[in-house]
């Protein structure tokens, strides 16, 4: 499993007929490569460089950027302890040397669990992260449809995240459409996020829509305190004199 960094692999493996392509991903190449490390020391001195290249990389990320993408400037070097692994895997079985056959597996299978298993609760919320920004485009695009879809499989998904009720209450609000369902959520998002402006705004836009005009009027009050500079809450507040809100 490929643990999404900026962009879910998985997630959009459903939206790209090359990365649907059964290809060798990291989660095969770095078992491989582990393997390919271990069984090369025993001419430790031949990989010395490639061995510093790695080491010193990993600990450089691990200093400053714990994020996978960065992991790429590697991976050449990966595939090649990879490739070696494989040539060993090959002449272990020519040898009939089942004993560094039966290591090899261990190894392999251990690093492979490693960099493979991640919870399912962690599954869900990346799936649901990715729904989200779909949805976030699908809206920009003026998709507003696909854009609650998304929304909603995302908030299924991922009930008790304040980011996405936010998002899900306001294309109700914007529609007009379970203002209930979307002031509980907005509710919710302030809750957790009391100081959020985005999320103070989007509650006020909900209130709007019910005719709850004091309260919503209060809301933005309480955004424009928190950010005295926000120039679209102070519009919204001069709109709102105006009876509209956009």
């Amino acid at each position: 499993y490929e643990v999404p960094d900026n962009l879910n692999y998985d997630f959009m493996k459903e939206y790209s007929s090359i990365l649907s392509l059964p290809l060798i991903h990291y989660g095969i190449i770095f078992p491989l490569a582990v393997a390919g490390i271990l069984f090369s020391l025993t001419r430790w001195h031949r990989y010395l460089l490639l061995y510093l290249i790695i080491l010193s990389y990993v600990i450089f990320l691990m200093l400053f950027f714990i994020t996978s993408r960065y992991r790429i400037p590697i991976a050449p070097y990966l595939i090649l302890f990879a490739s070696f692994a494989l040539f060993s895997l090959v002449r272990f079985a020519k040898e009939r040397n089942y004993n560094a056959i039966v290591l090899f597996f261990l190894i392999f299978i251990f690093a492979f669990l490693f960099s493979n298993i991640v919870p399912e609760e962690e599954k869900k919320r990346f799936e649901a992260q990715s729904h989200d920004s779909l949805g976030s485009a699908y809206y920009q695009a003026n998709e507003r449809d696909a854009a609650t879809r998304e929304f909603e499989y995302a908030i299924f998904l991922l009930p008790a995240n304040p980011g996405i009720s936010n998002n899900l209450a306001w294309v109700y609000a914007e529609s007009g459409s379970n203002l209930e369902k979307a002031g509980e959520l907005s509710r919710f998002a302030v809750r957790t996020q009391p100081k959020n402006v985005e999320f103070l705004n989007t509650l006020a836009f909900v209130y709007f829509k019910m005719g709850r005009l004091k309260e919503s009027k209060a809301l933005l009050k309480k955004a424009l305190a928190l950010e005295p500079e926000n120039a679209r809450v102070r519009k919204r507040l001069k709109n709102l004199k105006k009876g509209r809100f956009l």
